[in-house]
């Protein structure tokens, strides 16, 4: 008995289910796929904004690249300026001999300077920027250590640093010194 009540227990659960899936069962099935279209619509909209968001911080890597690239640069251009000043009037720094006597501290301080700008390249420990060059067998710095004065110093740096832009990445010429928030720029 207790079998008989189990199975017909069992049958009339298994004809509701059917007959709710068969007759009912349409309201469902719409609403399922209605929300699996809502689902589709949500993941393309997550992936169209993470594909925004990594465009957007690759233009913030790219600007601060480039202003990082400014700042070294204009740092240059006022080492270079300094070096001009001292040229122009190396009495200003001292009395009258200051341009022989503080020649070789005036040399030590351009070195140091010149070993902290090694680091402003593309690849500072493979490819250093080295504004001094060896000349056939002789050191580095012969071309500064053969320098007298302060006022020979600077023209030989002026001269070697004039030149010089730092890069750290190629920028194409349109997009180069363009200063905004990063947010207003189209990749197309």
């Amino acid at each position: 008995m207790w079998l008989y009540v189990s199975l017909l227990s069992f049958g009339i659960a298994a004809f509701l289910f059917v007959w709710f899936i068969i007759l009912g069962g349409g309201g469902v099935a719409d609403a399922l796929e209605e929300r699996a279209e809502q689902l589709g619509q949500l993941s393309r909209g997550y992936d169209g904004l993470m594909a925004d968001f990594g465009k957007k911080m690759a233009g913030l890597s790219d600007m601060q690249v480039d202003i990082s690239q400014h700042v070294l640069n204009s740092k240059k251009d006022d080492f270079v300026e300094c070096l001009h000043r001292i040229q122009n009037s190396p009495e200003k720094l001292g009395s009258a001999d200051a341009d022989t006597v503080l020649a070789e501290p005036f040399r030590k301080f351009v070195k140091l300077w010149l070993n902290a700008f090694e680091e402003c390249s593309m690849n500072p420990l493979e490819e250093p920027l080295k504004v001094l060059l060896p000349k056939e067998g002789r050191g580095e710095s012969a071309e500064l250590d053969a320098c007298k004065s302060l006022t020979e110093i600077s023209e030989k740096m002026i001269e070697l640093l004039a030149p010089v832009k730092i890069e750290f990445v190629e920028i194409p010429e349109e997009e180069r010194g363009k200063r905004g928030s990063v947010w207003f720029i189209h990749e197309d």
